[in-house]
């Protein structure tokens, strides 16, 4: 047994199940308590959104991704809308906003480690890239069949694979919200279409958004646990390419998950 890769595989492992293994805490959030984002960028946001139709609904921050132990990314604020323009599809869509900034210290020390092990080429490529600031805008709409679209710019999120229930696209970082917005208005009305003209669900308030983001992160949770949590495909992805590094933190991985289940009494 490798300790380094065991040890990668319990951090990866204990990540997902964080995000995926259990309901996720919403809580308000005021932009003073944020004072390391790019607030202009916030606030020109909604100006463009605003022009498009939509009214603000509110900030706030999911807990357990800011206080993460193992996330590069720095806390960040999500301001989210609703959309107030007439037609069923515009009127039962919401749009989010927030801002991928690096966690400084915790790069640094991942940078450092990397070095440290020989990793002179790809480790500080995956600083630099890790070091950008993105701009991720999000349109989603749940249908009544319990089914979601969305369509976001935040491209690095594919790496995470979805059921078939959500159906997601992503854009290059950088795409223009007018270009979102178009191409989520046909998804929506492709994916009505299949589903036998399904309506979209309305968010007029918070409360209702908090219940589609509830439904939708329930979801994922269920996906996640069937797959046992990670899949090889995912690793290969993240370590990028690295076929030899994904198959043996993939197989650490179902170790864990293996050994878990005998010390539960379950069959080895």
């Amino acid at each position: 047994m490798n300790p380094s890769i065991r040890g990668a595989a319990a951090r990866i492992l204990k990540s997902v199940r964080d995000t995926y293994g259990r309901p996720l805490t919403r809580v308000p959030a005021r932009e003073a308590d944020f004072p390391h984002l790019d607030l202009r960028m916030y606030r020109h946001m909604h100006e463009t959104l605003r022009a498009q139709g939509f009214a603000l609904l509110c900030d706030y921050a999911v807990r357990e991704i800011n206080e993460s132990p193992s996330t590069l990314l720095a806390p960040t604020m999500i301001r989210a809308w609703t959309a107030r323009e007439g037609g069923m599809v515009a009127s039962c869509m919401v749009a989010s906003y927030y801002q991928r900034r690096p966690r400084w210290s915790r790069l640094g020390a991942k940078l450092l480690t990397g070095l440290k092990n020989g990793r002179w080429i790809d480790a500080p490529a995956m600083s630099v890239k890790a070091a950008r600031v993105r701009h991720c805008v999000e349109f989603a709409t749940e249908l009544e069949d319990g089914s979601f679209v969305s369509t976001s710019n935040a491209e690095s999120a594919e790496s995470i694979g979805m059921p078939a229930q959500l159906d997601r696209k992503f854009h290059p970082f950088g795409t223009p919200v007018s270009t979102l917005l178009e191409d989520h208005r046909a998804r929506v009305a492709a994916a009505s279409a299949r589903c036998g003209g399904a309506t979209p669900r309305p968010v007029h308030n918070v409360e209702e958004l908090n219940a589609q983001l509830a439904r939708e992160n329930a979801v994922k949770n269920a996906h996640r646990a069937a797959i046992g949590w990670v899949t090889h495909g995912e690793l290969l992805k993240l370590s990028g390419g690295k076929s030899e590094l994904a198959d043996a933190i993939y197989a650490e991985i179902r170790t864990l998950l293996r050994e878990e289940t005998q010390a539960a009494g379950g069959p080895a």
